[in-house]
């Protein structure tokens, strides 16, 4: 319980901060740095930085 109401009190900065390393990031379509994975096994292909 104690676990999941602390991840609930940061999920705001969490967002946040994931948002400003995305807009931080100079590439144009999204990279390793602000939106890739390593670990996923589908290669990033739905990712992108403008969310389409």
């Amino acid at each position: 319980m104690q676990a999941s109401r602390s991840g609930f009190e940061l999920a705001a900065e969490w967002v946040r901060a994931t948002a400003e390393a995305i807009e931080a990031c100079s590439c144009s379509d999204g990279c390793p740095s602000c939106v890739q994975s390593p670990k996923c096994g589908n290669r990033n292909s739905p990712l992108s930085k403008q969310g389409r």
